[in-house]
């Protein structure tokens, strides 16, 4: 039988004179955290989808007083039918977000948009209608000697 030289690899072994304490190890990895752990900020893509709804149970609109002739009840009533009752909207947002870990004691964090798309469901009429006749009273009605003075809340 012949003995032949093989070669072995061993971990690495740490001989200490002075054995530390839990505590003391505890101690140590705290003073070198920063070395031991260094603060790596992140990148990444982020995609958001939200849809939003809205419901007016009940809307009412009255007219207390108008010197304006065609401004009258059939007008408030027809602005009122015009707005919806219910409407959707759709956003889709893409942007980068960079990031440092919150335990890092730097709080810089940042968005950049790449890109966003809204989309509002068709459900007729709305606000633009009732604005639409405002307008069309308003400016072709106007004379020069005409005064307006009104109070509203939603118009």
């Amino acid at each position: 039988m012949e003995i032949r030289e093989k070669r072995v690899s061993l971990k690495a072994i740490d001989i200490v004179a002075n054995p530390m304490t839990a505590e003391d190890l505890i101690r140590k990895a705290i003073e070198n955290r920063s070395e031991n752990y260094p603060v790596v900020a992140q990148k990444r893509e982020v995609f958001n989808r939200s849809n939003k709804a809205s419901y007016i149970n009940a809307f009412d609109l009255s007219l207390k007083k108008s010197d304006i002739p065609d401004f009258d009840k059939n007008l408030i009533r027809q602005m009122v039918d015009s707005v919806p009752r219910y409407s959707r909207s759709y956003s889709d947002y893409l942007y980068t977000l960079y990031t440092i870990p919150a335990d890092s004691g730097k709080t810089k964090n940042k968005v950049e948009g790449i890109k966003n798309v809204m989309l509002k469901e068709n459900n007729g009429g709305g606000l633009d209608n009732v604005k639409n006749i405002i307008t069309n009273l308003f400016v072709h009605k106007k004379g020069d000697n005409t005064f307006w003075k009104y109070k509203t809340g939603l118009l």
